[in-house]
């Protein structure tokens, strides 16, 4: 469990990363996978990652190692990817550009860090249904595509888009009644 894995990395045993890999790898990969284009992309955010926490605990305790993992995933793989889209001069993807719209065009990923911003994101998800964090969880966090999420939960493409614009004109909303300009 998280609590014996996070003992193993107090300790220094090299043990912890492959019980960190065997219990979590299949999740880390998949995530990274989500936002980069190549397998080797995705393998290195990975193994940063790891080292990240491996480098990092102590002194963290995190509550959920899944979810502090996977947050040192998707920080690492966001990064490689602006890197990516930076050197061929490209545009940004899908989902930085439907989160873009609701911050006036300013690089939401830029504000993340807020501690203000992520009390509201925290307030937003808790005042959603399952289903509906669920669902803005899978594209806003882990960067699932429609159609993946539309097989995953059952529901059209359709569905699952008109949802998705919902969620964020309701943050949008939220956003600026909080007088948040990102």
């Amino acid at each position: 469990d998280d609590l014996t894995i996070i003992q193993l990395f107090q300790r220094r045993s090299e043990t912890a990363v492959s019980e960190l890999l065997r219990q979590y790898g299949r999740l880390l990969r998949q995530l990274a996978r989500n936002i980069l284009p190549t397998e080797e992309d995705a393998e290195e955010c990975v193994s940063d990652a790891v080292l990240d926490v491996w480098n990092s605990v102590p002194p963290q305790e995190p509550r959920s190692l899944s979810a502090y993992a996977c947050s040192l995933v998707r920080n690492r793989a966001l990064d490689r990817r602006r890197y990516l889209i930076a050197e061929k001069r490209g545009g940004a993807d899908a989902v930085e550009a439907e989160l873009n719209a609701i911050s006036c065009g300013d690089a939401i990923g830029e504000y993340l860090d807020s501690q203000e911003l992520r009390q509201i994101l925290q307030e937003f998800l808790d005042s959603l249904s399952p289903e509906k964090r669920i669902l803005f969880v899978k594209r806003y966090f882990f960067c699932q595509s429609v159609t993946a999420i539309a097989n995953e939960l059952s529901l059209s493409e359709n569905t699952v888009s008109v949802r998705l614009s919902r969620l964020r004109a309701r943050l949008g909303r939220l956003l600026r009644e909080r007088e948040v300009t990102l």
